[in-house]
């Protein structure tokens, strides 16, 4: 399988360097991903001894997905306009495509011979960045022609390793031709079926031996960069959505660290390699239902910071600090629904300014931070921070209290650190991540700044930064109703005659006025400037504007939330991710 993809030899110098490691290493045993890779009993395992008899002797076979034609020879699309699309998705997604060059792709005809399902959905990803194409009936055809296909890919194997990249694609963007995103392809499942696909198509054993040979190929890199990524997405759609991770646990997700051991291996697959550590930690912690009481870092966690901390410290990281925040919040979140005091359906949707769950903290008990978390700001790169308790003894706050004091923190550092990547970085997003800033911004406007500690200003202005950039980022508008939810909810609770620091709270207004102006106008500007560049390159607001009319929203900042149907149950967390996000978006 591996072969099929062409594979260069590395250079005979870098042959000759890795056996000599080998020689002078010899006394030294390998790790356990090397000395058993975990498919090396396969081959003789029963079942697979009969299929390749059955082979010779029964003709036996499976359905390949190589041969279906493809969007240029189903006249969906002609030559042309797959060329452009091709190059949309290059410019925004490229960094989705594992096994193949840039190059490769953009020689359409042999993309198309190589693996129809491949370009196609390269195709179908790049419509989303066309203004003149997105939500159209042409749209839809595309996108109906790609599920066809996908559909059959989940039921053939193995997969090449082109149609299983394509597959994982399918898996990491919103591609669906509805600007309202009321349909969607279940991220978890199908990350799933890639594992598994995986596990068939990468012949693991044959890529330890070359390897510890020293003549891996080209193909073998890009075969573990893909396992390890498709393990990384699925760990985090299965922690997200409450569910278990198909990947076995063990030797599989070790087997991830054979990517380090490529001479071509990067800071970036160190990154890759480390939040799929992080990850597998946090399903262990999961599944034990091993949460801190107050929210504060586990053990575990601090463990895997230090193994990794000198890739935390480069200003490089912050996809990777977003991913450690983003587990500590997780774990937290965690905690809070044990105790009962999880974000429900009437406390999230509600207009009442002082949220109803557990005891608010004493306004006038100081609070320090020195462990909570790890914070983009810093220029060492990874800080510790963790709440610490009153000193005063008549203090009553609760462990729930300091817990809410720390979700909050940890999406208030996921904000900051994301916000303040570069925006090439920021528009590459998935949607995972894209998920994850919308759930962090609704958890920030719920609570208040008694509960928080987190004053309005601050989250209002991370909040409409995260709502300006989904408003002007290419594809990324589908997911735009979270900041606007957030901005009304914060808005209400500001100006609310009822808050219980409406005091307090007068104080900022002036101040709280001028970040909206300020983040209004930013916006305005940006949409304006997006507008004045329209064409193929600008598809940002996916009829936002239209789609924000329909909400019976004005741009007021005085208006109060409008009326929703509180018998929708808003989702749990785990909801949230598996798709519940979408019932409140109709």
């Amino acid at each position: 399988m591996i072969q099929a993809l062409g594979p260069e030899s590395q250079g005979s110098s870098r042959s000759s360097r890795a056996n000599a490691d080998l020689a002078a290493s010899q006394d030294i045993s390998d790790p356990e991903y090397l000395l058993n890779p975990v498919d090396r009993g396969s081959k003789s395992a029963p079942i697979v001894v009969m299929r390749e008899i059955s082979q010779h002797v029964t003709l036996g076979y499976r359905r390949v997905v190589s041969g279906d034609p493809d969007l240029v020879q189903l006249q969906l699309l002609d030559e042309q306009s797959a060329s452009e699309l091709i190059e949309l998705f290059i410019k925004h997604q490229g960094h989705t495509l594992l096994v193949r060059s840039h190059e490769e792709l953009r020689h359409y005809g042999d993309a198309r011979q190589l693996s129809a399902f491949l370009h196609s959905v390269c195709c179908l990803i790049g419509v989303v960045y066309r203004d003149d194409i997105c939500g159209t009936p042409l749209h839809r055809q595309v996108y109906e022609q790609v599920r066809v296909t996908l559909g059959q890919a989940v039921l053939c194997s193995p997969l090449d390793l082109d149609d299983l990249n394509a597959m994982f694609i399918m898996s990491n963007n919103a591609n669906t031709p509805s600007s309202q995103g009321v349909e969607y392809i279940d991220s978890w499942l199908l990350t799933g079926y890639c594992a598994k696909q995986a596990m068939l198509s990468i012949y693991f054993t044959q890529i330890v031996d070359r390897l510890k040979n020293g003549n891996s190929t080209v193909g073998d890199h890009q075969a573990m960069h893909l396992w390890s990524t498709i393990c990384l997405h699925h760990l985090q759609w299965a922690a997200t959505t409450g569910r278990p991770s198909t990947i076995p646990k063990g030797s599989h997700i070790n087997q991830c660290n054979v990517l380090l051991s490529f001479y071509q291996a990067t800071m970036q697959d160190g990154m890759l390699v480390a939040e799929i550590m992080l990850f597998s930690v946090l399903h262990e912690k999961l599944l034990q239902e091993s949460y801190p009481s107050d929210g504060r870092e586990c053990e575990e966690f601090r463990t895997w910071k230090q193994r990794w901390n000198h890739l935390l410290a480069l200003p490089t990281s912050a996809m990777l600090r977003i991913g450690y925040n983003a587990a500590c919040l997780i774990l937290a979140v965690r905690a809070l629904g044990k105790t009962g005091d999880a974000p429900g359906s009437t406390s999230l949707l509600s207009t009442d300014s002082n949220p109803v769950t557990g005891n608010v903290m004493n306004d006038n008990s100081p609070v320090s931070f020195d462990h909570r978390g790890i914070n983009s700001s810093d220029s060492g790169g990874a800080r510790e921070e963790t709440l610490q308790l009153p000193s005063d003894p008549r203090s009553d706050n609760t462990p729930a209290d300091i817990l809410r004091v720390n979700v909050c923190n940890y999406a208030k550092i996921i904000l900051e650190t994301f916000l303040e990547m570069p925006s090439i970085l920021r528009d590459t997003a998935p949607t995972c991540t894209c998920l994850c800033l919308g759930y962090c911004a609704l958890v920030l406007a719920h609570y208040d700044v008694s509960q928080s500690h987190i004053p309005n200003d601050v989250v209002l202005r991370l909040i409409m930064r995260l709502d300006r950039w989904v408003r002007t980022s290419p594809g990324k508008a589908w997911s735009y109703k979270y900041g606007t939810l957030a901005i009304r909810k914060v808005e209400t609770r500001i100006n609310s005659p009822t808050s219980p620091n409406l005091r307090a709270e007068t104080d900022l207004t002036g101040q709280t006025s001028r970040v909206y102006d300020d983040e209004r106008g930013a916006s305005q500007h940006c949409q304006a400037d997006s507008l004045d560049h329209s064409g193929t390159e600008h598809a940002n607001n996916y009829r936002s504007v239209d789609m924000l009319a329909s909400t019976g929203h004005s741009d007021g900042a005085n208006d109060t939330l409008p009326p929703f149907d509180l018998d929708t149950m808003f989702p749990s967390m785990e909801g949230f991710f598996g798709g519940g996000f979408l019932d409140f978006m109709r």
